[in-house]
Order: structure tokens, then C-alpha cells, then sequence
């Protein structure tokens, strides 16, 4: 691959850790159902459309851990680890 090319990787690498990033804020204000997010259901689509944030699947998005911890799991503290699952 030519060097040039990295750029389409890199740049669509960074459009999906922000979209991620942006699910999973509005995801914990969901959970933690405080003020406008009482009674919203944190597994429905509707409420991130509805917030202008993706809807990122449990198969799709970036794993924070190398195990694979998935949603709701704290990132390990100097060992940046992503993964794209499919």
C-alpha cells in the first residue's frame, strides 16, 4: 500500500472512534437515567437518533480492552488498545 493511501485507513479509523466516543457518553447518561434521559432505554436506536448520535451495534465500533470487554468497561489506564470488530 502506498503511502498516500494510509490516509483513507487513518481517516476512516478516526470518523469510527468518534462516533463511538459519541455513543458511548450519550450510552452512560442513558444508563445513569437522570433529568431528560429518565425512563430511556439505552438498547433503543431511537433514542440516539433522536440525540444526533450513531447507533453503534454490539457486533460493530471499538474495543476498549484487548480481551474484548466490550460495553461498559473501563479502558485499561496506559495500554491503548483498539480492535474493529465485524
Amino acid at each position: 500500500m502506498d503511502t498516500a493511501e494510509y490516509r483513507h485507513v487513518v481517516l476512516g479509523l478516526v470518523f469510527l472512534k468518534y462516533i463511538s466516543d459519541a455513543f458511548e457518553e450519550l450510552r452512560a447518561k442513558l444508563l445513569a437515567g437522570v433529568g431528560d434521559y429518565e425512563g430511556a432505554d439505552p438498547e433503543d436506536p431511537d433514542e440516539y437518533k433522536a440525540g444526533n448520535v450513531f447507533w453503534v451495534p454490539k457486533e460493530a465500533g471499538l474495543v476498549g480492552t484487548p480481551g474484548g470487554a466490550g460495553r461498559g468497561h473501563q479502558k485499561k489506564k496506559g495500554r491503548p488498545f483498539f480492535k474493529i470488530r465485524r
